[in-house]
């Protein structure tokens, strides 16, 4: 990432949520948690980041769907140049065989 420390002890706790509204419509929603610590040498840098999220997928055929997805992710860190917020906004279309 940086060349911050030797190591990065992470811990993440992620939770996701599918549901299927019929035989075409799902929805996801996303929520996680993680904390970076770099360790060793040069170390002491310490990250928090929120990740929050939801998407949709509809089945037009039984061979091809569109969908959409938006994550929105914070990360505070105890260096605030590596601090940010970050939104991405994924669209797809998958098709089959």
């Amino acid at each position: 990432m940086t060349g911050v420390g030797d190591y990065i002890l992470s811990r993440l706790v992620y939770g996701t949520w599918t549901h299927a509204w019929n035989s075409r419509v799902r929805t996801n929603a996303l929520l996680g948690f993680r904390t970076d610590d770099f360790r060793g040498t040069g170390g002491g840098r310490s990250d928090d980041s929120t990740s929050i999220g939801g998407g949709v997928t509809y089945d037009m055929r039984r061979w091809l769907n569109l969908g959409a997805q938006y994550i929105h992710t914070n990360r505070s860190s105890n260096t605030p140049i590596f601090d940010y917020d970050r939104n991405i906004l994924m669209l797809s279309v998958g098709a089959t065989l």
